[in-house]
Formats: C-alpha cells, sequence, structure tokens
C-alpha cells in the first residue's frame, strides 16, 4: 500500500476509532456527573465527547501508523519539517490578539443580529475549564496535526 493510502487509512481509522471511544467516554461523563465529581458533564452534548474522542485515538494511532510509514525512530523535529521558533512569543501574542479580535468582532455582530443573548453572569469555573481546553486542543491541532502529520 502506498503512503498516501496508509495516511488515508490512518484517518479513517482514526473517525472509527473516536467513534468507537465516545460512547464510553459519554456514558462516563455521565457518571462523573451523578456523581458530583463533575456536574457540568452532564449538560455536554454527545458531538463534544465525539470530538475528544477523535482526538484521542489521533494520538493512539499516530505511533503505530508512523511505524508502519517507516519513520525512523528518534526522529529529528527537523526531519519532520518543524524548526525552533525564535520568535514563538510574538507569533504566539499576534496570533491570540488576531482569534481575540476575530471573536469579538463575530461575537457583536450575532449579539447585534439578535441571533444570540448575552447572559448576565458567568458560570463559575466556566472560563476555567474552556480555556484549559482551549489550550489541550489548540497546542494538539497545531503540533500534531499542522506540524507532525504534513511533515510526514
Amino acid at each position: 500500500m502506498k503512503d498516501l493510502g496508509k495516511i488515508i487509512f490512518y484517518l479513517v481509522a482514526t473517525v472509527v476509532l473516536g467513534a468507537l471511544l465516545a460512547a464510553p467516554f459519554h456514558w462516563g461523563g455521565l457518571w462523573l456527573a451523578e456523581h458530583g465529581v463533575m456536574p457540568w458533564l452532564a449538560e455536554v452534548q454527545f458531538r463534544r465527547f465525539f470530538h475528544r474522542g477523535v482526538l484521542v485515538a489521533a494520538v493512539v494511532l499516530l505511533f503505530p501508523v508512523a511505524r508502519w510509514l517507516r519513520v525512523p525512530r528518534g526522529l529529528a523535529m527537523r526531519e519532520l519539517g518543524l524548526e525552533r521558533n525564535g520568535r514563538w512569543g510574538s507569533d504566539a501574542a499576534a496570533g491570540f490578539a488576531a482569534s481575540f479580535l476575530m471573536m469579538l468582532v463575530l461575537a457583536a455582530v450575532l449579539l447585534a443580529l439578535g441571533v444570540v443573548k448575552g447572559r448576565s453572569a458567568i458560570p463559575r469555573g466556566g472560563l476555567g475549564s474552556v480555556a484549559v481546553s482551549a489550550v489541550v486542543v489548540s497546542f494538539l491541532e497545531e503540533w500534531l496535526f499542522r506540524g507532525a502529520i504534513l511533515g510526514l
């Protein structure tokens, strides 16, 4: 099988495994909510558990697929086309500012059109869990998908 076929197989297998993991993740989330450990999980939609299942599957399957593609062990980041960014701080700040500005404009447009309504209060701990999730998911997406997979 050619390398492109192997990568397509990896993508399909990632979605299938993610779908298989979604139900146990959902059941676990409901169990945690029922036992008061993380009560906010009772309100989380199933699709979010599916998305997390796909991310876990992508990480789990990445290493066997890398071996299948005969990627040498100890492969340096430079060989994947990844290099250290000397300006990572300013690039991260500019990316954060650009994305924050776009989200602010989008929120203003949606509020002005009456598509959404603003809340009078933000739930306790709501911003913290959103921030942690955003950092972890963005790191995985940028490093793993955009960097490593495109480098392969």
